[in-house]
């Protein structure tokens, strides 16, 4: 995916944007695997959650207004993540997801929770692709 977020957060004007893999897109997943950005870090954070529990890695690449980051994250069969920023991998919390048939929806969500500014975000594409472990 690739995006660019046109409004920070300040400590008056703060929301969450978490754009990736996650079994809701409402509210807090339960399980996935996301980039974030809100106002408790300058920098893009990636979260994993499984069960409702929360591994987040904050990464060494801080969220410029206006500039373009291409996020990617892939995941194996069996879980395993692998995750870039800008085509540079990320080191991503250990462990595996919860896998399943429809288990994780594809979405960036912006959600405001403080002030009266809009946040706004540019969604530029997202791609799915899909390689099967075993020849179909």
């Amino acid at each position: 995916m690739r995006l660019r977020v046109a409004t920070l957060t300040t400590s008056t004007d703060q929301g969450v944007l978490r754009s990736g893999l996650m079994s809701a897109t409402i509210s807090l997943p339960s399980d996935g695997i996301y980039f974030q950005y809100d106002q408790t870090n300058a920098n893009w954070q990636l979260v994993k959650r499984v069960a409702s529990v929360t591994t987040t890695t904050v990464t060494s690449f801080p969220v410029t207004v206006n500039q373009w980051v291409k996020l990617r994250i892939a995941i194996t069969g069996a879980g395993v993540v692998t995750a870039f920023l800008n085509d540079t991998s990320i080191a991503i919390p250990s462990g595996t997801l919860t896998t399943g048939a429809g288990m994780y929806n594809m979405t960036s969500t912006l959600i405001k929770s403080l002030g009266t500014v809009a946040m706004l975000v540019d969604v530029d594409y997202f791609q799915l692709a899909l390689k099967w472990n075993v020849a179909r």
